[in-house]
């Protein structure tokens, strides 16, 4: 199948599923973003074909969908099962099986990414974590699998919202300005003043910027580099300001669109000229 293909069934499901409008586009979205971000990682280590992809967090699974129509092989995992075997099914039948062999193939696990992965070690060349890190309390045991399963040249891409990305609009409680709090205090405002509530227990980590993920990250060997998209708008008009490149790694360090890890004894790999 071709990306077109995988985009299609991966929407059909979708719509199936989605309560409403709002929830239908939000999950189309990851599909795309999946496309956007595999992009990027390709960008930095070649093609995904035959490449070993762990989604930690995966969700409804757009991400890795996405990621499966590049000719990786894919695990998505998260704590919850949502509706995993029906979107295994509609993209791939083989993937239907529990057991099937990941290799070729899109398959799906069911763990807790807050306690100790049943991943193998050195087992995957990418690992994505996008919307995740909130709700970890214990980063260093999160970086520290992290570390473990990825192989010794494999890569990672974590996100989180950071405060200034989020002083809009906060993505866990749906206000205002109230990201730039620290977070006891900001789920205290947001859950006794404003009565709003998460559907997961938020940890205590106040990302203010990619600094609070280097400190934990580095202990267990991971380097860390903040980035944006190269196709970002705001970083090109940037590049023309005075003193342009200094302003652009501000920005990807405060406002960054993804996180690449590495580990330590790996150069950080830089983006090459962008594949078609």
């Amino acid at each position: 199948m071709n990306t077109q293909q995988i985009r299609e069934r991966y929407r059909r499901v979708v719509e199936a599923n989605a309560p409403h409008e709002k929830a239908r586009k939000w999950r189309v979205g990851r599909f795309e973003r999946g496309l956007r971000l595999a992009k990027e990682i390709e960008s930095r280590i070649g093609s995904l074909r035959n490449m070993r992809v762990l989604d930690v967090g995966a969700a409804h699974g757009g991400d890795i969908c996405a990621m499966y129509a590049r000719g990786a092989h894919c695990v998505g995992a998260d704590m919850f099962d949502h509706d995993y075997d029906q979107l295994a099914r509609a993209i791939n039948d083989d993937a239907a099986t529990p057991d099937a062999d990941a290799s070729g193939s899109l398959r799906f696990a069911r763990f807790n990414a807050l306690t100790h992965w049943p991943i193998q070690s050195q087992s995957f060349d990418v690992v994505i974590s996008l919307g995740v890190l909130e709700i970890v309390e214990d980063l260093d045991l999160f970086f520290a699998e992290m570390a473990r399963v990825l192989t010794p040249t494999g890569i990672a891409v974590v996100y989180t919202g950071t405060a200034f990305r989020m002083v809009r609009r906060d993505a866990l409680y749906k206000l205002p300005f109230i990201s730039l709090l620290p977070v006891r205090l900001r789920k205290l405002v947001a859950e006794r003043v404003f009565n709003r509530n998460y559907r997961f227990p938020v940890s205590n980590h106040t990302f203010y910027s990619a600094s609070t993920i280097g400190k934990h990250a580095r202990k267990h060997g991971l380097r860390v580099s903040p980035q944006k998209y190269a196709s970002s708008e705001l970083m090109q008009r940037i590049a023309e300001w005075p003193m342009g490149r200094k302003v652009q790694d501000i920005v990807r360090h405060l406002a960054f669109d993804f996180v690449v890890v590495t580990p330590k004894q790996l150069a950080n790999p830089q983006p090459q000229t962008q594949m078609a």
